[in-house]
């Protein structure tokens, strides 16, 4: 993972509770949390909060979505994704998983 990577901890979320996740799953997941920031999201940041209104109302992202994208723009990261909608937003930096 290169240094400076950074995650949502919406993903995270939604990765723990999909129903076929294994105990390897879990501990390789966990071997990724602990390599990467987990990017928080506060009230207090309104140009964060103006990165996720437009792509969600311009796109038609559903919210974690928008969020995940808005946060990577905000912070000039590749998104990882295999979300063909995500990989192909304008300004959005990308790359596919598989």
């Amino acid at each position: 993972m290169p240094s400076g990577s950074a995650s949502l901890s919406s993903p995270r979320l939604e990765f723990l509770v999909f129903p076929e996740i294994t105990p390897r799953d879990r501990r390789a997941f966990q071997q990724f949390f602990d390599r990467v920031d987990v990017v928080g999201l506060d009230r207090a940041d309104a140009a964060l909060i103006d990165r996720i209104v437009d792509p969600r109302q311009r796109h038609r992202l559903k919210l974690p979505d928008a969020i995940i994208v808005a946060t990577a723009l905000e912070r000039d990261a590749t998104l990882i994704t295999d979300d063909g909608q995500l990989r192909t937003l304008p300004g959005a930096k990308s790359m596919g998983i598989s």
